[in-house]
């Protein structure tokens, strides 16, 4: 077995050191325990070395998007609102106005 490189976290080298340590000071009856306990230390060393070379998923809109998402609900509103209005009325204007700020809001989110 041999010892992580120069590049390796220390911790993990010390504990890999003391796991060789304690088996040849325990024996052969004891190397299921300390090979398990040495993976465990070791699962949560990728862990966390992963999560802080994972980047961050940002679903977040930028400013420049949310603009235009807002130009494009306006520029929506008035060809859609024109047949509407003359349709059902300010009650069918009012539903498609409400729809489009409920699409940005929850867009925004």
């Amino acid at each position: 077995m041999s010892i992580p490189g120069p590049g390796a976290n220390e911790d993990l080298r010390r504990d890999l050191q003391a796991t060789m340590a304690a088996r040849r000071e325990m024996g052969a009856d004891y190397d299921d325990h300390l090979v398990a306990s040495f993976f465990e230390k070791l699962e949560h060393y990728i862990d966390r070395q992963t999560a802080q070379h994972t980047p961050s998923v940002n679903n977040k809109l930028s400013s420049n998007q949310r603009l235009a998402l807002g130009i494009v609900s306006i520029g929506l509103m008035v060809p859609a609102g024109i047949p509407i209005l003359a349709i059902s009325g300010l009650s069918g204007l009012g539903i498609l106005a409400a729809t489009i700020v409920l699409v940005n809001i929850f867009v925004n989110r």
